[in-house]
């Protein structure tokens, strides 16, 4: 009756305070309290396993932490640069668009293949970047100005 079954074993009463935040708690500053059970938790992990082992779905494939930070400087990077080549704001945003998809492009690609890769941050670090780099460039063109303005002065 319980042949090639997993039956695990676990409290999920509020009593006992097996609970610990995770990310699908649905509160993602985890200011409202609600946690999951341990017990589902370890459900969900031998579901993994068994669906790799059972069902040839691949394990999630993290890079190291060298790699990830790499892969969020080098869309940092790629978002400066855009906004250093295109000065003209309609072509900003076209290469921006091009940037975009090609980033979204490759996070799909890595899903496939089960590749647990840094999307959020280096996407803050895409669209940052640019801002940070045309604010930096506004500020010196304008004291440059300033300079120059007060160096004709004399």
């Amino acid at each position: 009756m319980i042949a090639n079954k997993v039956i695990l074993i676990g409290y999920t009463g509020q009593s006992v305070g097996d609970f610990l935040k995770t990310a699908y708690d649905g509160d993602p500053l985890h200011q409202s309290g609600s946690r999951m059970p341990g017990v589902i938790i370890h459900a969900h992990m031998v579901s993994n396993i068994l669906s790799h082992l059972l069902d040839r779905r691949p394990l999630l494939k993290t890079w190291s932490d060298t790699w990830e930070i790499l892969w969020i400087w080098a869309w940092g990077t790629i978002g400066g640069v855009i906004v250093l080549w295109f000065r003209g704001y309609q072509i900003w945003l076209v290469g921006s668009g091009v940037i975009i998809a090609l980033y979204i492009a490759y996070s799909l690609c890595f899903n496939f293949y089960s590749i647990w890769i840094p999307l959020v941050p280096s996407g803050i670090s895409l669209v940052l970047t640019p801002l940070v780099v045309r604010g930096f460039h506004k500020f010196q063109t304008r004291s440059l100005a300033r300079n120059q303005n007060y160096v004709s002065e004399f």
